[in-house]
């Protein structure tokens, strides 16, 4: 290298060194800044291991930011009261949230709270979750000062908590925020179009007078619009299926009720068609078929294979009048839907209806089992806080003031809640005690391949019914295992009895002695009564809002067990209590 060129290469250094001393001094100063910012937010928020500060993490899969900000802010509200405690909320996205939680659990970092499916899993619920049957009779402090002041924590809600009470393990494992119910919302506008009123059906027969009116609404405007968008989930079981076959045979199975339980029971339905006893085609089960043909004439074309999405879309877009939804579908349809939108409870015949008023027994009771559950981690430090943060959010106050933000129906008693919402009020009062069809996989496949075929008139309804009878008997429920199952309960009850026992004089602790001639709750006297047995009979927790909170005058009616087969219900309730309650035998019975 010659002279010239080192000298060339010296200027050109020296032209670069301002500029690397610039990116040096950002490159301090940036570092100096991000130091500062870590600084600050250490020291806003302190270590978990601190003694002096409690951290707790509540974890959900709602990514809805009101959802966020209303949990935070209940966070800030308990941490002004508890200086000393940290409360942080996240949310993970719901298609990733059970396997980050499985993970979490397996390696022993679960969140102190965390959002459970709908009873959540009983296997990981043992192993994982603490049990709350203990806690959740402990008085809530936070509900001094209101008409649930001194009521124990479960009996404050409207189901006494039954939504986290897990069966399959008798025990409490979850804590509810809320009640999901399913209703029919209807476009407001296009009914004040079509029919000259905003206002929703009276009764089933008003309801298909409207759709009528809007089919030719429709005709008149050349426009689709179809009266009801379904989809296959909507009109099947637990949907309009059930709740029109709730309200035709309610009753039916009361002589067949092998478990005095107050509800559907395979093991009776099989029992009543062994016999010979029981008959599927008669006026009432005819009539609740035909009924559901009639509805299933307003839904939208190939509504068999359409999905949720679609049918709001089509409600959405004002393609369709009503659609079938759940309490949370309020908020959806308040805010994209382009008119006014209301909600209403699924119509019945009343007892004009000339086609199906003599065959109506009565609205279908609805369970107010609350959800959005929560569990307590079994690996948290800090379950006391935790468990306390929960009675917080549920207090009556704040409970009320969280569903209020998020249009959600409140499942904490005496909490009041916005007008429009009152409607997803849940029916405690109606009939329970119906035709199970859906006992085995069988049988749920041939109704999923059948029942759709009657309702396009492609079966008969003798043509369904002959068939799903010998698939009943034939692939039902067993018939030894029925007998098998009787023998089980007589073997235990000698050892069952006085635990049982036991049990109900807690139950009926605070309510007092049973005295004659009354009727403790608010189901209906048939209801009330097989509740009362069921105490007697089995590890019960979960009725304990129906038997002591209000008490009303009236006498019990139980199922007659007396004219049941001794070989299939072995267990007849106690003749001491059966006297005490005036045992009355249901209306047809002999």
């Amino acid at each position: 290298m010659n002279k010239n060129s080192e000298h060339q290469e010296q200027i050109h250094r020296r032209s670069l060194s301002p500029f690397l001393l610039f990116g040096v001094v950002l490159l301090l100063i940036s570092y100096g800044i991000s130091v500062v910012h870590v600084y600050k937010i250490q020291k806003a928020r302190p270590a978990a291991t601190e003694d002096d500060l409690a951290v707790i993490r509540l974890v959900h899969y709602l990514s809805e930011k009101n959802v966020m900000d209303a949990f935070n802010k209940l966070a800030r509200d308990y941490e002004k009261l508890h200086p000393n405690v940290r409360v942080i909320i996240q949310s993970v996205p719901k298609r990733a949230y059970q396997q980050w939680l499985n993970t979490q659990q397996i390696g022993g970092t679960t969140p102190d709270l965390f959002q459970l499916e709908l009873r959540g899993n009983w296997t990981m619920a043992s192993k994982f979750q603490e049990v709350l049957t203990s806690r959740v009779g402990e008085v809530n402090p936070y509900n001094i000062g209101t008409g649930l002041e001194g009521v124990p924590w479960r009996d404050t809600y409207i189901d006494g908590m039954e939504g986290g009470y897990f069966y399959s393990l008798l025990e409490f494992y979850g804590i509810p925020i809320t009640v999901e119910t399913a209703r029919i919302f209807y476009n407001k506008d296009l009914f004040r179009e079509a029919t000259g009123s905003e206002a929703p059906p009276r009764n089933f027969q008003h309801w298909m007078e409207i759709c009528s009116s809007i089919k030719e609404y429709a005709k008149q405007q050349g426009e689709k619009i179809f009266p009801v968008a379904a989809t296959r989930e909507d009109v099947k079981q637990y949907s309009f299926h059930n709740f029109y076959l709730q309200s035709f045979t309610g009753g039916l199975l009361i002589p067949y009720d092998v478990n005095a339980g107050g509800g559907p029971t395979s093991q009776g339905l099989l029992w009543g068609l062994q016999t010979s006893t029981l008959d599927l085609k008669s006026e009432r089960v005819r009539a609740a078929y035909n009924l559901q043909r009639d509805l299933a004439q307003n839904f939208q074309p190939g509504f068999v294979s359409d999905l949720a999405d679609q049918t709001r879309f089509l409600f959405v877009r004002q393609r369709a009048a009503m659609v079938w939804g759940k309490t949370y579908d309020f908020v959806l349809y308040n805010e994209t839907a382009k008119f006014d939108v209301g909600a209403f409870q699924v119509p019945y015949p009343d007892k004009n209806d000339p086609k199906y008023g003599k065959y109506f027994m009565g609205r279908s009771w609805e369970d107010p089992i609350t959800k959005f559950l929560f569990g307590l981690s079994k690996s948290s430090l800090k379950k006391d806080v935790a468990l306390d943060f929960m009675k917080f959010c549920t207090s009556l106050s704040n409970n009320e003031w969280f569903c209020r933000q998020l249009d959600w129906y409140p499942a904490i008693r005496n909490a009041e809640t916005k007008e429009e919402l009152k409607i997803f009020a849940p029916v405690s009062e109606g009939v329970s005690s119906f035709l199970d069809f859906l006992a085995m996989p069988e049988i749920e496949l041939y109704f999923d391949q059948n029942y759709f075929l009657y309702l396009d008139g492609q079966l008969t309804f003798d043509e369904y019914i002959d068939e799903f009878i010998h698939r009943f008997v034939t692939k039902g429920e067993d018939w030894l295992m029925v007998q098998r199952d009787a023998i089980s309960k007589k073997e235990i009850i000698g050892s069952e009895r006085n635990l049982a026992r036991s049990r109900v004089k807690l139950l009926f602790e605070e309510a007092g002695e049973m005295n004659l001639g009354q009727t403790m709750g608010t189901g209906t006297p048939y209801q009330l009564g097989v509740q009362i047995i069921q105490a007697f009979f089995g590890h019960v927790f979960t009725y304990r809002q129906y038997v002591h909170t209000r008490i009303k005058e009236g006498s019990y009616q139980f199922p007659p067990h007396n004219l049941m087969p001794r070989e299939l219900y072995p267990i007849p309730p106690p003749d001491d209590l059966l006297q005490k309650m005036r045992i009355q035998k249901p209306s047809g019975t002999k």
